[in-house]
């Protein structure tokens, strides 16, 4: 018998043209779903194309009220917009259509369907509380979790720590599914120690807002850039110290954060911001023993200048667009 697939199908040229090329290509059993999300379409066209084009069997899912409630609201409450520009349109429909092509999936037992074991034994590191996957599963340290029904790819997994105000994934690890087998993964260190460390070169008297101590490897991997450097803990510092989780035994790289209050007119529109004071250290961590101590002086970082419109009246936030009218004015 031939394999099946199930294809989220439009009635659009592409999703027409594919249909014949994967029973040509593969000799794929193609089902075809059709996702009802209050597009206006003609269903029952779209019916009758899918199966001309030839698709075997035709699923129709009405996910109008699911995808007004579950996806539409929370984007307008969200204020969901593209590079603050752009109005999310097919795009925001995406999720909700490929949730439902997989439930049909399960149903009509197609054969493209994985399995992720993802076991964690974590004890170690006390600030774990969980992993989060595109469903939303919690997984409390030391437990386990299944995620079922995945198509076969390569994943990224991450457990997600939080540091006072901030929130990071760390050890991104990746996983490759394949149909039918059960791929596992976790986030264990047996070996290795904590890293304790003190910061300086800030008066006592400075107000500070949060401060995040982050762990980044000393030598980055070919062609990454700094900013998005692997990230293997992230913990608050507090009164000038911090302690990391056990970290595998290796050469880090420990940088801190120090943001001051700032007013909102100051914060990027992407929400991120630059810190006031900024540190570094290099550690080398050894497989056993107590934690490394460290002290990281801390430099004050430059800030960029507010920019201002004609007559010296200041431009409420960092955006260039405003900033190139202003001065066009």
């Amino acid at each position: 018998m031939p394999e099946k697939i199930v294809l989220a199908y439009s009635g659009g040229l592409d999703t027409s043209i594919i249909i014949p090329w994967l029973k040509e290509n593969y000799a794929y059993d193609v089902i075809a779903m059709v996702a009802d999300v209050g597009q206006g379409d003609d269903v029952e066209a779209v019916v009758e194309k899918a199966y001309k084009t030839g698709a075997s069997k035709v699923v129709v899912e009405n996910l109008r009220e699911e995808f007004l409630t579950g996806y539409v609201w929370p984007a307008l409450k969200a204020g969901a917009v593209y590079e603050n520009k752009y109005l999310l349109g097919t795009s925001l429909a995406r999720p909700v259509i490929a949730k439902h092509q997989v439930e049909v999936a399960l149903r009509e037992g197609a054969t493209a369907v994985g399995t992720v074991h993802l076991q964690i034994k974590s004890w170690e590191m006390p600030r774990f509380k969980g992993v989060d996957s595109m469903d939303r599963p919690k997984v409390n340290n030391g437990s386990e979790i299944v995620i079922d029904h995945l198509a076969p790819g390569t994943y990224d997994l991450a457990r997600y720590v939080e540091a006072g105000h901030h929130g990071l994934f760390a050890d991104r690890t990746t996983v490759i599914i394949e149909a039918g087998k059960t791929a596992e993964a976790g986030f264990v260190r047996k070996e290795g120690t904590a890293v304790s460390g003190k910061i300086t070169g800030i008066d006592e008297n400075e107000k500070i807002e949060s401060a995040i101590a982050v762990v980044h490897p000393a030598v980055l991997p070919a062609g990454e850039r700094a900013m998005f450097a692997p990230t293997f803990d992230a913990v608050e510092v507090k009164d000038g110290a911090f302690k990391t989780s056990k970290l595998s035994p290796g050469t880090y790289t420990v940088q801190v954060d120090v943001y001051k209050p700032e007013p909102p007119s100051q914060v990027f529109r992407s929400g991120w911001r630059m810190p006031d004071y900024q540190g570094n250290a290099t550690v080398n961590v050894p497989a056993t023993g107590e934690a490394v101590q460290i002290v990281i002086e801390m430099k004050s970082m430059a800030k960029p200048e507010e920019p201002k419109e004609p007559g010296g009246k200041e431009v409420g936030g960092l955006d260039s667009t405003r900033r190139r009218r202003g001065l066009a004015e």
